[in-house]
């Protein structure tokens, strides 16, 4: 099987946590047969050097799509699978550092189970990626995967591959302002397409007070709402499942940062 990388970037990343992010891209055990940075919107120049020193030259295609404006994650993610033309589809943030032995891993994994969707756990950390703070721990078969989604993201999208064929054929990331991968497993699994996770850690991801700050606040909090109510149109969850979700998810958008951070560290990490 073939695999694109699939990145996006914006100008309020840090260049030194893509240039991070990137070379963990190009230090894989077994190198993506592409790599496909869309650019979401104009970025300082000082990303566009990173993006030369980092992958020009290297062993794999790269393909760079440059968006005129901003337009949300969800969109160019859209626009980063639309651009692919492997099998398999790596998602990865640009903040983010995989394994080195992640995309080896996957596509290992995807072989022996044949299915759609797969990802793993992610090792949270706030300075030192070799010092993890938390451990996210999602389920790791199909049935149990579903469950879960019913009322809480049961993937780490930062570590899903997935067939190329099967995200195009459910309508792809939709660009939506937030919760772009969420919104596409359950159309998925609403689909009948396979999930399955790995019970190891295939990403190292910067948590701490900077992720709680960003997904906190009204704006997070409408989201939740919209995202309950598009379930249940699609007969994904039931009206008392969604009522009782959007209660739930959306008091502790509310919450200061620090209270917020707490409940993330007791009730949704390791």
């Amino acid at each position: 099987m073939s695999l694109s990388a699939l990145c996006t970037t914006y100008h309020g990343d840090d260049p030194a946590e893509l240039s991070q992010s990137l070379c963990s891209i190009r230090n894989q055990t077994r190198p993506p047969d592409e790599l496909v940075l869309v650019k979401d919107g104009p970025v300082p120049e000082v990303i566009n050097n990173v993006i030369r020193d980092v992958l020009g030259p290297t062993e794999f295609p790269v393909e760079v799509v440059s968006l005129p404006r901003n337009r949300g994650h969800g969109a160019a993610l859209r626009e980063a699978v639309k651009n692919a033309t492997k099998d398999i589809v790596a998602i990865h943030d640009a903040d983010d550092i995989c394994i080195p032995e992640r995309f080896e891993t996957q596509l290992a994994f995807l072989d022996e189970t044949g299915a759609d969707v797969v990802g793993g756990y992610i090792a949270e950390f706030e300075d030192n990626p070799g010092d993890p703070h938390a451990i996210r721990e999602v389920p790791v078969e199909h049935e149990s995967i579903t469950a879960m989604a019913k009322f809480r993201c049961p993937m780490n999208q930062t570590t899903v591959s997935a067939r190329r064929e099967s995200i195009v054929d459910a309508g792809n990331y939709r660009p939506v302002d937030r919760m772009e991968d969420y919104e596409l497993w359950a159309r998925m699994i609403q689909s009948d397409y396979e999930f399955r996770n790995q019970a190891k850690v295939l990403v190292k991801v910067r948590g701490g007070t900077n992720m709680y700050s960003r997904r906190g606040g009204l704006e997070y909090a409408r989201e939740e709402i919209r995202l309950q109510k598009d379930f249940y149109d699609i007969g994904f969850i039931s009206a008392p499942r969604a009522l009782s979700n959007a209660m739930i998810r959306t008091v502790p958008r509310l919450l200061p940062n620090r209270i917020r951070g707490q409940l993330y560290q007791r009730f949704l990490r390791a």
